[in-house]
């Protein structure tokens, strides 16, 4: 319901609605008025809705103010889109209270059926370019090892166990892809999409045989299991306004799982730039060269024991087919979502195809499959 609610153009009414949850869920702002807040979207994020929701300038009212304990002004919401059978919330609720804990992330204040309240911290999502800088992207690196180095605290506040959950994931969203591409070959869609499917249909992308292939190679490069993002692109990345750093959001796909792939996936997002007018088409282009992610690695380990930067790279160059793979199977499962939203926003099928024809390219490369 909120969903919809929060899509209407009749800001009002999107008020109101934004309002009554506020109210329902954190018991704060109980004598104020729809007139009283201000509701804007924030575009940075690709599946879910996220809103600054903020109090007038007059603030709480007296009565609020002596009926709870805490009185914010200004609050983060964010409703999940309809993808939600790719995640367990409870679990993710319960890693960010770990992850709030240890000052990984935003503040939760509350949850709600299909989305949650966050803490607002006045910041801005880094651009591609930012994200491609050395300077700030010293700073995610650096950000990144502290998130790495989280596991044993996760594991021990949460029902994660220590040991790899990517590839059990990768296998779930292999078979759900299948059933995407025969659902959307039975679709009518535009002729360019038909024929980006059926060029993805002679690929061997679905097939079973890449995850034992590639159990083998990670067995020989022993990539250590850490606390992963697995999704940390330049629009997950918070810069402060009030300090200097930078901050990682949206840890929806974050899981215990191998070093190497959380990594791998990091340095493909140099890749993307989910602002331009083409997200979907990465630029291979501005994938970091050597010397860039030696760089990396060395910001990465920070005050951890040295280790082997080189050893980390051959690690990197395993998982970086595994990533493309992932994100390929992603993209084909929300594509018959937007089909039946009408084609709005992301090209999920576009993105599908680029993921895809990037793992056929990196296997190749390898002779992974």
């Amino acid at each position: 319901m909120i969903f919809s609610v929060l899509q209407s153009e009749n800001a009002c009414e999107v008020a109101e609605a934004v309002l009554s949850l506020v109210q329902s869920v954190l018991g704060i702002w109980l004598h104020s008025s729809a007139q009283d807040i201000q509701v804007y979207r924030i575009s940075s994020a690709m599946t879910n809705m996220v809103f600054s929701v903020t109090l007038s300038c007059a603030g709480p009212s007296e009565e609020d103010t002596e009926s709870a304990t805490w009185h914010p002004e200004r609050l983060l919401l964010r409703v999940y889109g309809n993808s939600n059978w790719m995640f367990q919330r409870d679990l993710e609720e319960s890693t960010a209270l770990v992850l709030t804990e240890h000052g990984i992330i935003p503040q939760w204040y509350g949850v709600f059926g299909n989305g949650r309240f966050e803490d607002y911290i006045p910041s801005t999502s880094v651009s591609a370019r930012e994200f491609q800088s050395p300077e700030l992207c010293a700073e995610i690196s650096k950000c990144l090892g502290r998130i790495h180095n989280m596991l044993p605290n996760v594991v021990e506040a949460t029902t994660w166990e220590n040991r790899d959950y990517m590839l059990e994931r990768l296998e779930s969203w292999r078979l759900a892809a299948c059933l995407s591409m025969s659902n959307l070959l039975q679709r009518k869609l535009s002729s360019d999409h038909a024929e980006i499917l059926r060029k993805i249909e002679l690929w061997d992308a679905f097939s079973p045989e890449f995850i034992p292939t590639l159990r083998c190679r990670i067995a020989q490069v022993d990539s250590p299991v850490v606390f992963a993002h697995c999704d940390l692109h330049h629009g997950n990345v918070l810069r402060f306004h009030a300090k200097d750093g930078v901050i990682a959001i949206d840890f929806e796909y974050g899981m215990p799982t191998f070093r190497g792939f959380d990594l791998a996936n990091f340095l493909s997002e140099f890749c993307y730039d989910y602002n331009s007018p083409t997200p979907e088409v990465p630029d291979w282009s501005n994938y970091p060269s050597r010397d860039t992610i030696v760089r990396i690695l060395q910001n990465y380990l920070g005050e951890s024991p040295p280790e082997d930067v080189y050893k980390i790279m051959d690690e990197i160059s395993v998982f970086a087919a595994a990533v493309q793979l992932f994100w390929g199977h992603w993209c084909l499962i929300k594509a018959v979502d937007m089909v039946d939203d009408g084609y709005k926003g992301f090209d999920y099928i576009t993105s599908a195809f680029e993921r895809y024809k990037r793992f056929i390219q990196l296997t190749e490369q390898l002779a992974i499959v």
